[in-house]
């Protein structure tokens, strides 16, 4: 692939087919929340017709609160599968140094290596792919040479892998992505320029591309991006390495239907107590009502068989509002069940399998759990296999520990995390007291 001094600007804005950033940004800010979310909340909380007539759009957007579950269920699931934290260890001969140092330096800026692929598990459950990268050292790769390879690894989330190309099989033969530096004139005054920065992996080389412009300002129709790195690593394979879960065990874009549904049920019970805050005031007479005057200093006498009293809407209204919350955050908590139970349907069932194994699979969740461990793991050993490649180092046995054990993640988690009120009901507690048994089975 021969690639030229220049790209423009349009043909570098062209992204694959699958790169849905209209989804990405409203994933991302769902798990976010905050400022994040605030910025799409016009898009996400339902129209009324009283918005209109009424003009009461505005201030229905300032009563909604956005209570971040799916960011705290996410969350939950990345601390359940790094809980058996990951890392390396070499056996053999080898430069153990450099292979171990990976665990508390992973990406040559001091991140560890639970860090970095929380990083990329983050992006998976989010936006349903993530990558590990090689970042190269600043010298020419010299294969076969590990004394000077000092390799470090990258999270390439799904947001920057803006464009792909993949073989028949399914194998990937280009990545590009793009990041943005921002650019000060000097080092004490604020950055004025963006730097766009394209890097192409292809399974020879890496070329890097790059073009700037004031930031207030866009891209003339015109401009172009200079090659500025042309970088040969002689892997004979694209340098970086997907995670990518099984189909329908995208997360984010299972429970996001679910997740916004109830947003606008929270918003609706928060906008029906500010408006019943205070009591509305209800006069009855027989008088011309337009003769009335009511003031803040004045008093209105009552003729006989007048009444003057404070109304407010029944209690039966909020409690109609919280159950249809209720309802949904065990929507969202079937959602998760539905999961685990997908995940334990598609598994590769092994004869071999040892007993214990085989008492861990009655459990949906650590199936679920163990399924998202294994897209980590597998992508971790892609990593290794072309880093002791490059460093001539094949046949070394790098083991990856941990990413094993999740017997004490249990459904009841998630039901506390998503805040789901389980008091009184039947189901509910039966799970937990199963839950419950099989634990004091297993210690017993």
């Amino acid at each position: 692939m021969a690639f030229p001094q220049t790209i423009s600007i349009e043909a570098l804005k062209a992204k694959h087919a699958g790169y849905e950033a209209e989804k990405m940004q409203l994933h991302g800010a769902m798990y976010a929340g905050g400022e994040a979310f605030s910025a799409i909340k016009p898009r996400l909380l339902v129209h009324r017709k009283t918005d209109t007539t009424l003009n009461l759009r505005s201030e229905r957007l300032e009563l909604a609160p956005y209570v971040n579950r799916s960011g705290g269920l996410i969350d939950w699931l990345i601390a359940a599968v790094l809980k058996d934290t990951p890392r390396l260890e070499v056996e053999g001969d080898s430069d153990a140094e450099y292979w171990e140092s990976l665990n508390t330096n992973a990406d040559g800026n001091g991140s560890d290596l639970v860090q970095v692929a929380q990083s990329v598990l983050l992006s998976v459950l989010v936006n349903n792919r993530g990558y590990f990268g090689i970042t190269f050292p600043g010298e020419e790769v010299d294969r076969g040479r590990s004394e000077s390879m000092d390799l470090r690894m990258s999270c390439l989330s799904a947001w920057v892998v803006e464009d792909w190309q993949e073989s028949a099989y399914g194998s990937i033969q280009m990545i590009r992505t793009h990041g943005v530096e921002y650019v000060r004139p000097s080092e004490w005054e604020q950055p004025e320029n963006e730097r766009h920065l394209w890097t192409f992996y292809t399974p020879s080389d890496v070329y890097v591309y790059q073009a700037e412009k004031p930031i207030r300002d866009e891209f003339k129709k015109d401009a172009v991006a200079s090659l500025v790195l042309e970088r040969s690593h002689g892997l004979d394979l694209v340098p970086v390495f997907p995670a990518r879960p099984a189909p329908g065990q995208w997360v984010m874009d299972r429970i996001y239907e679910v997740a916004k549904a109830l947003f606008n049920a929270d918003a609706q019970t928060c906008w029906h107590l500010d408006k019943s805050a205070y009591a509305q005031p209800v006069l009855k007479s027989v008088r011309n009502i337009k003769n009335v005057v009511a003031s803040e200093v004045g008093c209105l006498q009552l003729d006989p068989g007048d009444s003057y009293d404070y109304s407010a809407p029944p209690s039966t209204i909020y409690q109609s509002l919280s159950a249809n919350a209720e309802y949904l955050k065990r929507s969202l908590y079937e959602v998760m069940q539905a999961l685990a139970i997908n995940a334990m349907a598609t598994q590769t069932q092994n004869a071999r399998q040892s007993a214990a194994a085989k008492e861990i699979d009655r459990d949906p969740l650590d199936v679920y759990l163990g399924s998202l461990a294994l897209v980590l793991r597998n992508a971790l050993e892609s990593w290794i296999d072309a880093v002791k490649m490059i460093r001539g180092e094949e046949d070394v046995e790098i083991k990856i520990v941990g990413l094993a054990d999740y017997s004490r993640a249990k459904m009841s988690d998630i039901m506390e995390t998503i805040g789901l009120d389980i008091s009184g009901d039947a189901s509910y507690e039966d799970d937990e007291q199963d839950e419950m048994g099989t634990e004091g089975e297993g210690n017993g």
